[in-house]
């Protein structure tokens, strides 16, 4: 999971600097991968996020949209969504990611799904994803979204975001420490800036703008 945060760590940096993929969702400019809406390809009627490999770098890709903790501290915050991968995609899921002003973070706890999980399918090729997380009452802010490596194409569709009832079950990794690069002070600078400029709630969850 260590590994996991500093790769979305310099993900979601350079997605903030990156360029814009719909309302509200940015990625980093990369010659290995590419980020787009798919309105063809649907889920509930709504479009789809799609990111497909172009050179399928391996350090993997992410698509991010960030919001403020104010309204959220002390509450649960369920997101689900529907994910569809190709047959050579090598692994990617709907992320989620909580962090706070002394540089802790919280984590999802999810597996990457691949084209080979035909288990979970339904009949059109979509597996339901599930993060259930509760916010501290320190929290900063909320980074989530879609990730993938390697070759292929991942598609998601149909988020959403609502806040539920304290007896409903977590399933993010625990509170840790901040590790990684860059250093911890200019990590905690880099969060503060971006939050900043953060919405209060989430947007363009159904990609339709």
């Amino acid at each position: 999971m260590t590994r996991l945060w500093v790769l979305l760590t310099a993900l979601i940096a350079f997605a903030q600097s990156g360029r814009t993929v719909a309302a509200g969702w940015t990625a980093p400019e990369s010659g290995d991968y590419r980020a787009s809406v798919d309105r063809k390809v649907r889920h509930g009627g709504h479009p789809s996020l799609l990111i497909e490999a172009a050179g399928g770098g391996p350090a993997g890709y992410a698509v991010t949209q960030s919001v403020k903790a104010d309204a959220y501290r002390g509450k649960r915050i369920r997101m689900t969504g529907y994910l569809k991968a190709d047959e050579s995609m090598d692994g990617g899921a709907i992320w989620f990611r909580i962090d706070m002003p002394n540089g802790d973070y919280i984590l999802d706890g999810s597996l990457d799904y691949s084209a080979a999980d035909r288990s979970t399918r339904d009949a059109a090729g979509w597996t339901r994803s599930l993060t259930v997380a509760a916010v501290p009452a320190d929290a900063l802010g909320i980074s989530f979204g879609l990730r993938m490596k390697g070759r292929g194409r991942i598609w998601a569709s149909d988020l959403k975001w609502e806040t539920v009832a304290a007896t409903v079950p977590t399933n993010t990794i625990e509170r840790r420490g901040y590790k990684g690069k860059p250093g911890r002070e200019a990590a905690i600078a880099g969060l503060q800036q971006q939050f900043a400029a953060a919405p209060q709630r989430p947007v363009n969850l159904d990609f339709e703008h």
